[in-house]
């Protein structure tokens, strides 16, 4: 289950390093695909895990990442282009989906810290998603600075960092910190599963 879950958010990761453009609609497009495909990892999970907290919890994540995944499909088309509403939508919106996931992930970890070692990856999963939300509300989405200087060739370079570039970006290391924690868990359970067995 580790592992699937890991998938989506590398798959983020990647698609917010090689683009070249965060604004506030690719913001959207990113996260909605982020957040539907963690709900299919969390089906998967909820199949393989057995009956339980574990498995109320992956059902539960998978309801909130396919209602946070629709939202992001669908504000989009409802606010048009404006970009200080869209900024404060997708801020709230990838906020709430990842607090909302953090908070089961933590209630889960702590309850099942002690009975096995993935208890303690749930907890710490939790608490980076509810960073990933802190740190995606931070930004005002009211900000706007332009920057401009010259290359050593004497070219000027001009642009602008916007609270879009800056909330995709932040989601993008989010994104990429979570897989690859959950990519480590997920490997670090394989010996745990062959002692059980022997």
């Amino acid at each position: 289950m580790p592992i699937a879950l890991a998938v989506p958010a590398l798959v983020a990761a990647i698609a917010v390093t090689f683009s070249a453009g965060h604004t506030v609609t690719f913001g959207f497009f990113v996260f909605a695909g982020f957040a539907l495909l963690t709900a299919v990892a969390a089906v998967i999970g909820a199949a393989l895990l057995p009956s339980g907290a574990q498995r109320a919890a992956a059902v539960l994540k998978c309801v909130v990442t396919v209602i946070g995944g629709v939202a992001a499909l669908t504000i989009p088309a409802v606010l048009g282009a404006e970009p200080v509403a869209g900024a404060a939508a997708l801020a709230f919106t990838v906020a709430g989906t990842l607090a909302l996931i953090g908070a089961i992930d933590l209630v889960v970890g702590i309850r099942q810290r002690r009975a096995d070692r993935f208890g303690r990856d749930w907890l710490a999963t939790g608490v980076i998603e509810l960073l990933g939300a802190l740190a995606v509300l931070a930004v005002p989405p009211t900000f706007y600075q332009a920057f401009s200087f010259t290359e050593k060739t004497g070219e000027l370079v001009s642009g602008s960092l916007t609270s879009s570039t800056m909330i995709v970006g932040i989601f993008g290391a989010f994104a990429a910190i979570l897989g690859v924690f959950l990519a480590i868990a997920g490997v670090g359970l394989v010996p745990q599963r062959r002692r059980a067995t022997a």
